[in-house]
């Protein structure tokens, strides 16, 4: 049978999945689960743990450790981190260790806390430091228990400090124990984190620092008395107590340790090998690990200590079977749960494991089956070898000989379950043990398991921020955690009351009571809700815990749900139905002994009499109640001689029982039949009896008369004569009966006998028995027959009333009325009521003569409303009440005491109005608008406005007098007037007078259109041939170029820290960018050099010297408010909500929220997706495609440098060289025409606004030119005899230095160019000088044609003299300006510059400007093939290198259309173009400045903004509806837009393709390139200057932090004040903040 089978039938009951069925069906869906504290932490929380005794608890969060009480309040907190760190450092608490690496700010992520109650210390272990552990004491944990190491050791070793692991997303176990020599020693599982991991930092693999001698298990000593001995192995040898990896098969034992735990007196843990993960699904990859302790003294010799090689043995864990396998745990439990047998508790492991999809089980294991298979394990490789167990060889320790036979060996138990001599090496078991899943579902990521009165019920946190409770009675309830945050995978019951539990999320740690048994209000109910942990507390008769219940540890005091609502209390009476008597109460059920309580009977009137409590055998009891007094009980109602009693039996005050009993009135009986008592009081299920002398029905019997009968005597009427007779003298009878005095005669008579007397109590009465045909009359104030009375009154005294009910009743009337009293009438209809002046009916069916009536009527008033009301001898206050409302009119009744007048329109569109009406208007064509509609009624206008096409509502704003009556409703419409247009005669005229002009223009136009035909096709023709000879120039050029560059050096790309403050900083974008970023020069051999830019986020920040004496620590505690989410969040929509927050202000500080969390990209990253959710919603609910389309947010801001951030590495390894090949190619075509020195303009441009519109012929020469002091032979220089000096100089200069970063050229004004014409004969070129020819007022710049240069000249380049402030030889002094960048036309003051045309513009032949637009395709055609692999660079997706980021956010935006039904593909092809290709590649194709050191001129930015706007077109999903007038940037591209079209559709199905991205791999990601660029920027600026915008907007900050309920409940916005007090140095209000 496989393990675990026994355990799974036992609780496969428990765990059943939320069905609709059970919704609506199940009482256990009710609450069972409740918070009663929470905490929640601003940073994401590690550890946390409870102390059994003081029950403080210790939560370990990222920077903070925590110490709280029991209610979760904070009592001391101890800030962690962050610290200066490097990965590649040893802790700096070893002594005389230097790292030459440079240090950051690192958080420190807590890895390990264990509680030390015996020491009285917290171990508390981060990341840092390379896991370097403190000890702190556990009263006050902001003290250090011992320091370590002590100050001055120098006997430290990295192994005594490398503790944890040392990287945030690598797992660390730990527990303490204590040896059976009192030694205390602490067991450390840590995930190793060094070279060949993805922890450990790229391109350093021999300096791994961390790991070189850390094992990934240890036991280590924990004695804080033997200091010199703390944290070593604490056993010789040493590697005997260490559980090591061989390095070389470090990739194949990836090691993630889950949990660990002592079970008896072995450690556990549990481990899972992520090296398997991806290959096998159906293989499981979880192992649970067993270590012997040596907590109990089993061996001979007490200096002998247990090795850890020694006992350690591992085993597979296997949740599955048949290929849905459960390969990898995430959280495991140990619990002792009842076995079902009847054998008492067996111990049982119970895991989580998941599937790579998401979905998950929880298995259980008998730890009795664990340690049998280890036994079986070490007996087969001891006796019998096989492959179910081996030496682990791939740890250090399991080198040695691997499982042979040892003959006949017998182990003992010790060695079966710790390892003997020969068996000294860590063993693995390789069949694993298996478990049938108990329960599945998604996303569950802890397990807590308990026993409850022998029922087991287990607790599973999930994912998505649920706790479940699942019970064996197929039951199961929810509790939905804060902020749906995922549960830790370590569950913790209180140790002082198990009824609560300890869990914790990513940022709150809580305290969840496991039931909620208060909400049941009724033993069956808490018995029957299937909740273990409740029970009926009987005494306090409540639904509870048995903790809860104060007799419950007395017996039969709690009744759990095992026992069942059979044993619920119960009560019965005897005997029930009484007169006057005790009654005895035999109470039922599960009811503990009443022997010595204060019992009583509760009769429900306030009044309780103490119960004597006569017997107590087992569950049921006896006990006497005496009744109260007769006139204590309630009247029994009329027509009624019984009444019901409630009785509660009260324990000590409070209700046990409950039930009912019967009182009954004898008298009464008789009275509610007159006309048959005797038979009535004989017949009654009461025991009564009859007096025959008084002639009533009696509830006692008194022998002392003997004339009474009893209900149970026989034979009644058949008795005697005389029992006959004496019965039916009392009242009226039938009896068929023969005469006895006429034997011979057969007759049968009916004879009525009455007694005047009986049942006569007043005169009404007596006089009213004439209407049954009795002479009965009244006298002597008795009623007699009338022939005893001498003196008869027909008239009888006034009525008296003795009782009226009710006494207050509205004055419309309807109420019914009883009245008693006296001589109230004979008969019905003689019986006159009025209530004041306003009859009433007696309600015949309801009167008894004389005594008692019942009447109603309908009081009507008909005062009118404007008569003041007053109050009515019984009634309300007078009204109107609505009349009938026919036909189709409009009626306004006045009703006083009501606050609003009310319109009512009965019509086929019925309409309801408060002071107006919603009308229903039908279909009509006329569109009006509402200011054309009039509505009135009566006499009162109404307002009007529309809701829709058919509604509109109207409203009176004056007040209706309340004398109207129907009033009418009139809506009209205003009239509209059309007029009519009439063209006269002379009008006509004139238009045919402009047809023959327009005819005449038309026919010259004809035929100079036919002559400009002529002039392009002999345009066309040249194109064609200089778009040949381009391209094959520009080809040889480029492959000359492209020989040159230096892959490595020639690309002059950016650093990284130059390339962030370009993109995030651009020039114009903030108040100080302009003067922050200027070129800087500097002199050395070469002359001027440009120095890097010096932004100030690149520098070390000092404070000034101005500088509050507190603002390092404020901004320092400002920089921990940043990494609390709610408070950024909240920082961030406060701020946007300020209408003087403008876009360049929301753009700054989205570049500073990025610099300044740089170093945590995985919490900006979910920064940044939060305030996407909240932009998302808005923008849904208005256009969603126009969303991300401009950047008008902070979070769009902050997207635009997220995706620069992660994409700078592929630009750099993929797009870098394309895009600087594309570059050149453009700068060689624009320099291989004429270019005019003053705009600009060039012959060969992408960009109509830049083309040269003249036909001015360029011929190519070369020129030698030498660089003195350059080092360097001459070179040939290309130019065009149509280049300035300027523009010489310009050439020259990139020949020489085209494979030196553009920051390192000299200018062109800081050269001299000298000719050296012939023989000695030299000369220094200028742009200006004496020689310089003067056209038009103007002189004219001096070109290569100008001087006469021939071809292969040679020229001698120089830096110039900066002692002579002169520009050369010869200059005229009256131009002391540079010749280069500034025109230098100078033009006589009486005449404008437009008006002058220069000599050869005059000459030339004219053409049509537009002729020369051919030229934009004569370079577009030569440029194509690198815009092509450009393109193509950028929308492919190497295999080497995927994008990541652009999977996870692309995988982000489809969540969040699916989460809003957005199904329209082209909106989210609109977000992905507006996040990635508009967002990051356009900026990039617009300003190659970000990412290379060049020199961008005004016309390359031309050309680059051509091509970005094809790149545009490019993604857009509409069509381009292009026309002869569409602009030139547009059609130039228009041919290829189609196929690029199709590139960026392939390219977003690609990503979509692609597999999906976890978060875990994503902040791993994020995580590497944070560490890439660790110490780049200068934060402590960046805080500096977000704490200026928190400063300017400090009041609506605090607002907004106070209107958050989870900013207000961490003090979000106490904090916030704190930090404004430290850096303003006011320590008044930093005090009282604090």
């Amino acid at each position: 049978m496989p393990p675990s089978e026994k355990i799974a039938v036992l609780i496969l009951g428990v765990l059943v999945l939320e069905s609709p069925w059970n919704a609506h069906h199940s009482p256990c869906l009710a609450i069972a689960l409740q918070i009663q504290q929470a905490f929640a932490s601003p940073n994401q929380t590690n550890n946390f743990v409870v102390d059994e005794v003081s029950r403080k608890v210790y939560l370990a969060t990222v920077n903070t450790v925590y110490q709280l009480n029991g209610t979760l309040s904070v009592e001391v907190e101890k800030r962690t981190g962050p610290v200066e760190d490097n990965l590649l450092c040893h802790a700096p608490q070893l002594p005389q260790a230097p790292c030459e690496h440079p240090k950051s700010l690192t958080d420190n992520f807590n890895k390990l806390l264990e509680l030390d109650r015996e020491q009285g210390v917290l171990v508390v272990c981060g990341s840092v430091y390379q896991g370097f552990c403190e000890l702190r004491k556990m009263e006050n944990i902001s003290e250090i228990a011992v320091e370590f190491p002590p100050h001055g050791e120098k006997t430290v070793f990295p192994s005594m400090l490398n503790i944890a692991a040392n990287h945030p997303n690598a797992s660390t176990v730990g527990l303490i124990f204590r040896s059976h020599g009192g030694n205390t020693r602490l067991l450390v599982g840590a995930t190793y984190t060094g070279a060949g991991t993805q922890f450990f930092p790229k391109n350093h693999s021999k300096e791994d620092l961390r790991f070189e001698n850390t094992p990934e298990i240890a036991i280590r000593s924990l004695n804080i008395n033997d200091l010199s001995r703390l944290f070593t192995y604490d056993i010789n040898p040493s590697e005997d107590n260490v559980f090591k990896i061989k390095q070389e098969v470090k990739q194949k034992n990836k090691l993630h340790f889950v949990h660990a735990f002592i079970q008896k007196s072995y450690a556990y843990i549990a481990i899972n090998n992520d090296a398997n993960m991806g290959h096998k699904q159906s293989q499981p990859n979880s192992i649970l690990a067993r270590i012997c302790l040596d907590t109990e003294n089993t061996r001979k010799s007490t200096s002998e200590s247990r090795k850890l090689t020694e006992s350690f043995i591992q085993m597979p864990l296997q949740c599955g079977y048949n290929g849905n396998i459960y390969n990898r745990l995430v959280s495991v439990h140990p619990a002792e749960i009842h076995s079902g047998t009847g054998e008492g508790l067996e111990s049982h492991l119970f895991g989580v494991f998941t599937k790579s999809d998401r979905k998950s089980a929880l298995c259980a294991f008998r730890f009795s089956d664990i340690e049998e298979e280890i036994r079986q394990g070490r007996r087969n490789c001891s006796n019998s070898p096989s492959s179910d167990v081996q030496v682990l060889d791939s740890v250090i320790q399991g080198s040695g000989a691997a499982c042979v036979h040892k003959g006949n060996l017998v182990l003992q138990p010790e060695q079966l379950d710790c390892g003997a001599a020969h068996l000294q090496h860590p063993l693995a078991l390789r069949r694993p043990l298996r478990a049938t899943p108990l329960f599945e579902s998604l996303g569950l990521s802890s397990v807590a398991v308990d026993n409850i009165h022998n029922h087991t019920v287990v607790f599973l946190g999930t994912s998505t921020g649920r706790l479940r409770k699942n019970l064996t009675v197929a039951n199961q309830w929810a509790l939905k955690l804060p902020a749906g945050e995922s549960v830790h995978h370590i569950m913790t019951f209180d140790p002082m009351d198990r009824n609560y539990l300890y869990l914790m999320t990513s940022h709150h740690l809580l305290r969840v009571k496991v039931a909620a048994c208060g909400q049941y209000r009724t033993c069956s109910d808490c018995l029957g809700a299937g909740d273990a942990h409740c029970g009926w507390c009987t005494l306090e008769s409540r639904c509870s815990i048995q903790r809860e219940c104060s007799w419950g540890l007395q017996a039969r005091s709690w009744i759990g749900m095992g026992e069942g609502p059979q044993q619920c209390p119960s009560m019965t009476l005897t005997p029930q139905e009484i007169s006057l008597s005790d009654v005895g109460i035999l109470i039922n059920g599960s009811v503990p002994d009443l022997v010595g309580s204060r019992v009583e009977c509760d009769y429900g009137l306030g009044v309780a009499t103490v119960a004597t409590v006569h017997l107590d055998y087992g569950p049921a009891q006896i006990q006497t109640c005496p009744l109260l007094p007769r006139e204590r009980y309630p009247h029994i109602p009329p027509g009624r001689d019984h009444l019901m009693v409630p009785v509660a039996i009260k324990v000590n005050g409070t209700s046990v029982v409950s039930g009912t009993f019967i009182i009954y009135d004898c008298e009464r009986t008789g009275a509610i039949h007159p006309k048959t008592a005797c038979i009535s009081c004989l017949s009654t299920r009461w025991r009564c009896y009859w007096d025959q002398n008084r002639h009533s029905c009696l509830s006692t019997k008194d022998d002392s008369k003997p004339s009474l009968l009893e209900v149970s005597y026989p034979s009644v009427l058949n008795h005697s004569n005389q029992t006959y007779c004496l019965c039916i003298l009392a009242e009226r009878i039938h009896v068929n009966k023969a005469l006895p005095f006429v034997p011979s005669l057969s007759l049968s008579l009916s004879v009525e006998v009455y007694n005047c007397g009986v049942g006569s109590g007043d005169c009404s009465q007596c006089l009213g028995r004439e209407d049954q045909g009795h002479l009965c009359g009244w006298c002597d104030n008795i009623c007699r027959p009338r022939d005893d009375c001498q003196y008869m009154s027909s008239q009888c005294p006034d009525p008296e009333i003795t009782k009226i009910s009710p006494l207050s009743g509205p004055l419309e009337g309807g109420t019914l009325l009883t009245v008693q009293g006296r001589n109230m009438g004979r008969r019905a209809d003689v019986v006159k009521v009025s209530i004041g002046m306003v009859p009433c009916k007696i309600l015949p069916y309801q009167y008894t003569v004389s005594v008692h009536f019942m009447s109603s009527g309908i009081c009507i008033r008909t005062s009118p409303p404007a008569q003041p009301s007053h109050t009515q001898p019984y009634g309300a206050i007078p009204s109107l009440v609505p009349g009938p409302v026919s036909g189709s009119v409009l009626s306004l009744w006045y009703l006083p005491h009501v606050s609003k007048r009310h319109i009512t329109r009965t019509t086929i569109e019925p309409v309801a109005v408060f002071w107006g009406g919603l009308a229903q208007k039908g279909p009509s064509d006329l569109e009006l608008a509402p200011e054309e509609y009039s509505v009135m009624i009566g006499s009162y206008p109404c307002d009007i406005s529309f809701h829709n096409n058919q509604l509109f509502h109207c409203t009176i704003n004056g007040s209706l007098g309340s004398s109207e009556g129907e009033l009418p409703v009139t809506v009209s419409t205003t009239t509209l007037y059309s007029k009519a247009i009439h063209l006269d005669h002379f009008i006509i005229m004139i238009l045919n007078q402009s047809l023959v002009v327009y005819c005449t223009k038309s026919r010259r136009a004809e035929r100079y259109w036919q002559k400009t035909l002529l002039q392009m096709e002999e345009m066309e023709s040249q194109i064609r041939d200089e778009i040949r000879k381009g391209f094959a120039e520009l080809q040889t050029d480029m492959t000359d170029l492209t020989k040159e560059l230096n892959r490595s050096q020639g690309i002059p790309f950016l650093e990284y820290k130059q390339f962030v403050t370009r993109t995030f900083f651009p020039k114009m974008c903030s108040d100080y960018e302009r003067s922050l970023v200027q070129p800087v020069y500097e002199n050395d051999a070469l002359g001027p050099r440009a120095l890097p830019e010096t932004h100030p986020l690149l520098q070390d920040w000092q404070p000034s010297n101005t500088a509050k004496p507190n603002m390092e620590e404020g901004i320092t505690l400002f920089s921990t408010l940043l990494n609390n989410k709610h408070f950024l969040v909240t920082f961030v929509h406060a701020l946007e909500q300020q209408k003087d927050f403008a876009i360049r202000d929301r753009c700054s500080l989205a570049s500073l929220l990025t610099i300044a969390l740089h170093g945590k990209l995985e919490y900006y990253t979910s920064i940044m997706k939060d305030l996407l959710v909240d932009l998302i919603d808005a923008s849904a609910a208005k256009n969603p495609k126009l969303m991300l389309r401009r950047t008008e947010s902070v979070v769009e801001k902050m997207l635009t440098n997220w995706m620069s951030i992660c994409m700078y590495s592929y630009l750099k390894e993929t797009v870098g060289e394309p895009f600087f090949l594309l570059l050149c190619a453009i700068r060689q075509q624009i320099n291989k025409g004429s270019i005019d020195a003053i705009t600009g303009k060039a012959r060969y441009t992408l960009n109509e606004e830049w083309l040269l519109r003249e036909n001015v012929e360029a011929k190519p020469q070369n020129i030698n030119v030498s660089f003195q002091g350059c080092g360097m032979d001459s070179l040939v220089v290309k130019v065009v005899n149509t280049d300035t000096i300027c523009q010489v100089k310009e050439k020259i200069l990139e020949a020489f230095y085209k494979n030196l970063p553009f920051s390192q050229w000299p200018r062109a004004e800081d050269v001299d160019l000298e000719w050296f014409a012939s023989g000695s004969n030299s000369r220094i070129l200028q742009d200006l000088d004496n020689t310089s020819v003067m056209e038009d007022g103007r002189k004219k710049l001096n070109t290569v044609t100008h001087y006469q240069i021939p071809e292969g000249a040679s020229f001698a380049m120089s830096m110039k003299d900066k002692r002579d402030n002169t520009l050369g030889r010869g200059r005229s002094h009256t131009h002391t300006l540079s010749p280069c960048h500034t025109p230098l036309h100078v033009l006589p003051h009486d005449e404008p510059f437009e008006n002058k045309k220069s000599h050869r513009q005059s000459h030339r032949k004219k053409v049509l400007p537009e002729i020369y637009l051919t030229r934009l395709l004569s370079t577009k055609g030569t440029l194509q093939k690198f815009l092509d692999d450009l393109f193509q660079a950028i929308l492919s997706i190497p295999a080497e290198r995927p994008p990541l980021a652009i999977k996870y956010f692309f995988d982000f935006l489809e969540e969040q259309a699916d989460k809003r039904g957005i199904t329209d593909p082209d909106t989210l092809h609109i977000w992905k173009t507006n996040c990635l290709p508009l967002r990051f590649w356009v900026n990039i194709l617009k300003n190659p400045q970000f990412v290379f050191d060049i020199e961008k001129t005004d016309h390359m930015d031309a050309c680059l903004s051509v091509i970005a706007q094809a790149f545009i077109d490019a993604c857009s999903v509409s069509d381009l509806q292009l026309g002869k007038d569409s602009p030139t940037n547009k059609l130039l591209y228009a041919k290829e837009i189609p196929e690029y079209k199709k590139r960026v559709q392939c390219y977003y199905k690609q990503i979509h393709e692609m597999a999906p991205l976890s978060e875990q791999e994503m902040n791993a990601h994020l995580a590497e390139e944070s560490r890439k660029y660790r110490n780049e920027f200068n934060t402590n600026l960046a805080l500096t200057e977000i704490y200026k915008y928190a400063k300017k907007y400090r009041n609506q900050v605090v607002s907004a932090l106070e209107s958050n309920p989870t900013a207000k409940r961490s003090q979000l916005h106490h904090k916030f004040e704190q930090v404004i007090a430290l850096v303003e140095d006011n320590i008044y209000e930093c005090s009282s903040e604090a």
